[in-house]
């Protein structure tokens, strides 16, 4: 699957990049919210991992607006937080994630989060070229 990691601390992008192609995932990266923005749109990712709290624009911030943007398919949106309130993680469910992961996570939780959104988002892309099909019959 293709990943966007979106986190404005480096040394994080990187350990997660590495266990994410270690995984087999091709990956780009994003700085901050902005630059995610241009990426989602770009290269289309299946997944976005954003961290959530970033200094341009916070992770919940840009799920709102990639559930926003018409022109952006489905993209299973995963906000990597040190929050572990149930608030917050209620807060960023109504933003549009789709889950949450912990900073300090391990590589199962890592994968366990990878095997659904492969499934979620296998299935919005049936949903949508069935939609696309009966447009194209009707």
């Amino acid at each position: 699957m293709k990943v966007l990691i979106v986190d404005d601390s480096p040394t994080p992008r990187l350990l997660l990049r590495r266990q994410l192609e270690g995984l087999g995932h091709e990956c780009a990266v994003a700085e901050d919210g902005g630059e995610a923005l241009g990426l989602v749109r770009e290269v289309r990712p299946d997944v976005v991992i954003s961290d959530w709290m970033m200094s341009e624009m916070d992770g919940d911030e840009l799920c709102r607006r990639v559930r926003a943007d018409p022109e952006t398919p489905y993209v299973y949106f995963i906000l990597l937080t040190s929050l572990d309130d149930p608030a917050s993680v209620i807060k960023g469910m109504e933003a549009g994630a789709d889950d949450h992961l912990g900073k300090s996570f391990d590589r199962t939780e890592l994968e366990t989060r990878l095997i659904a959104a492969e499934r979620v988002t296998a299935l919005h892309r049936r949903l949508a070229a069935q939609h696309k099909e009966l447009e194209r019959l009707n």
